[in-house]
């Protein structure tokens, strides 16, 4: 009815729109290869996340250990501070050894004394058979049991001294043992406050790499 001119007319446009929506179609279609470099950086881009994240939960963690481990020395040397403040040294082998030279010249004093008082009373036993004969044996025993006594009473006196500084002795000992251990729990303290920090710049440094 219309003839070619007609139809041409009337269906040219819809053709041209067919073929230009073709043509576009065409040009935003992406090439495989592009996409799938886009995918990997997508997933790199995921795995620095990932990382920057962890590392960031790794020196969280670190921080609070190094401080906890600080607090922790800080304890230590107080407690050693406290421990050496009475003789104001944490070295007491000074003393100790003073002390122990005291209690020997102690102990030989009263072993002296001991062999006197043995030497008293024997002289005691061989004099009181005479007594009734001579009044100068008398005498002599009377002065002997009196030098007996007072050497008993300082026997006991130099007893007593030996039991305290023995005792002194053994608290100076014990706070040594003290003081030692004490020094060596800071030393590892000291060890394992320097491999936190260790690590702790390490992580920031790797931290910092990712991050850019």
């Amino acid at each position: 009815m219309y003839g070619k001119t007609g139809n041409y007319r009337l269906f040219g446009p819809l053709i041209c729109l067919a073929i230009l929506s073709v043509y576009c179609n065409g040009c935003t279609t992406k090439n495989p290869t592009d996409t799938q470099q886009q995918a990997t950086q997508n997933q790199l881009s995921d795995n620095t996340g990932n990382e920057v994240k962890e590392n960031g939960n790794k020196l969280s963690v670190l921080e609070k250990e190094r401080k906890s481990l600080e607090e922790k020395m800080e304890n230590q040397r107080r407690k050693i501070y406290q421990l050496a403040q009475e003789y104001g040294s944490t070295d007491l082998s000074d003393r100790r050894d003073m002390m122990q030279q005291r209690i020997d010249t102690l102990q030989t004093e009263l072993s002296k004394i001991e062999t006197n008082r043995q030497n008293i009373e024997t002289k005691i036993k061989d004099i009181e058979p005479k007594t009734e004969k001579k009044t100068d044996d008398e005498k002599e025993l009377a002065v002997l049991q009196i030098t007996l006594e007072t050497t008993k009473k300082y026997a006991q006196q130099i007893r007593q001294v030996i039991v305290e500084e023995e005792a002194r002795l053994t608290a100076i000992n014990n706070k040594q043992q003290m003081i030692d251990q004490l020094q060596s729990e800071l030393q590892t303290t000291k060890e394992m406050y320097n491999t936190v920090c260790d690590k702790i710049l390490k992580l920031e440094l790797t931290h910092s790499l990712a991050s850019k």
